[in-house]
């Protein structure tokens, strides 16, 4: 058997397995112990995060709960999605907070946006990614930090599958800000785009775990 067809097994029964946990906790919370978790994570948030970016460029890092005593080791195996990354709060919307995970250089066709092959090329625009993660999906936040990371810590449930993370939905905006006032900016949604990004490959993985040793130096 191939190394690459027993790397394959090994993730498939671990997603397999973090699925049915997922599903067995969430079969154990009913509605209402959801919505009341819901609102108080929404409250929290409503009364820290406005402050909070008048007052910073809204660095985060968001930790998986499973994983968090991985922290602040990087997790070298390239298994799947990191167990703690860096994003930067944008706000929140109706059911949760967004992030930017990401700014990219788009080729916009037939309603989906697609990385551009040249970066530097005058086709296409640039663009944030922001990921949607619903209130239900946090179940802590440590507004302060540690030693390593002094700025916002958001502990939250991952989904697994072709979606792992804790988003539920990612959108499309506009790098262009409208200040608002009171520290408030607007960011023109695209809407009726939808965010292709290429398959999270060994080379993807990669890439990922160097951004975050890069991040690692800067921090010592």
């Amino acid at each position: 058997m191939g190394i690459e067809i027993l790397i394959g097994i090994v993730q498939f029964a671990v997603s397999v397995a973090r699925f049915l946990t997922d599903w067995w906790d969430s079969r154990h919370r009913s509605p209402a112990e959801l919505l009341r978790h819901s609102l108080a994570m929404k409250e929290e948030v409503g009364s820290r995060l406005g402050k909070l970016l008048a007052e910073t460029n809204g660095d985060a890092i968001i930790r998986e709960v499973r994983r968090k005593d991985s922290y602040p080791e990087l997790d070298e195996s390239l298994r799947s999605i990191s167990p703690w990354f860096k994003v930067e709060l944008k706000g929140t919307y109706y059911a949760g907070i967004e992030v930017v995970t990401s700014i990219q250089h788009v080729i916009i066709d037939s309603n989906v946006a697609r990385r551009a092959n040249d970066p530097e090329g005058s086709a296409g625009e640039t663009v944030l990614i922001v990921g949607q993660i619903p209130y239900s999906a946090i179940e802590g936040i440590d507004w302060d930090g540690d030693e390593f990371y002094g700025f916002t810590h958001i502990y939250c449930r991952f989904r697994v599958g072709r979606r792992p993370g804790p988003y539920a939905d990612t959108l499309l905006y506009r790098t262009e800000a409208h200040d608002l006032g009171v520290a408030q900016k607007y960011y023109e949604r695209l809407d009726g785009i939808r965010w292709k990004p290429k398959r999270r490959r060994l080379l993807g993985r990669w890439l990922d775990r160097r951004a975050l040793q890069q991040l690692n130096k800067r921090r010592g």
